[in-house]
């Protein structure tokens, strides 16, 4: 398995692992992804930015996120709880999709391991997410991999969604 930046080529397989997950939403009565987003416009806007990242396995692209350091404004305002770290520079993670054929192996983890790396490496101490309030699968991901619900965000359209956030230990400690 390799995580590597996503690239122009991989745009397609991306869509394909979205769209998958939209229609995995949709069946279990998820109401996230079901308005367009994230679509060929988001993913190729990430990929041209570099923050696209893929889950490759023997060069065929199982997985995808967005990774970034970088100021979420949604974040800016927590309703019930706040934020573990404040004030300091925090990695952002969205859009983790895992093709359908690999879920259930552990496999997303993989993308919040590389992160976690980078992270450190970059002397950055918080990761944060979001996820909707039906999508039990990616809260207990999540609490798996020790993010904590830290309260209520809302999204440019409106639409809440549980802030999580993990702390990172500094490395040198």
């Amino acid at each position: 398995m390799e995580i590597r930046k996503a690239k122009h080529n991989d745009i397609t397989e991306a869509l394909h692992l979205v769209q998958d997950a939209q229609a995995y939403f949709k069946a279990h009565h998820i109401n996230q992804w079901q308005d367009g987003y994230p679509n060929y416009d988001s993913l190729m806007n990430d990929i041209e930015k570099g923050k696209g990242y893929v889950l490759c396995d023997h060069n065929q692209v199982i997985g995808y996120c967005y990774g970034a350091f970088e100021h979420e404004p949604n974040y800016d305002s927590i309703e019930n709880g706040q934020w573990l770290t404040h004030n300091q520079p925090y990695y952002v993670v969205h859009r983790v999709v895992v093709s359908n054929e690999y879920k259930g192996k552990g496999l997303a983890g993989l993308f919040i391991d590389h992160f976690i790396d980078v992270c450190q490496h970059e002397h950055i101490h918080s990761i944060r997410m979001d996820t909707h309030d039906d999508n039990k699968s990616m809260q207990r991901f999540l609490s798996k991999h020790g993010f904590k619900p830290c309260g209520r965000i809302y999204l440019d359209n409106g639409d809440p969604r549980i802030g999580y956030e993990l702390v990172l230990e500094d490395e040198e400690k």
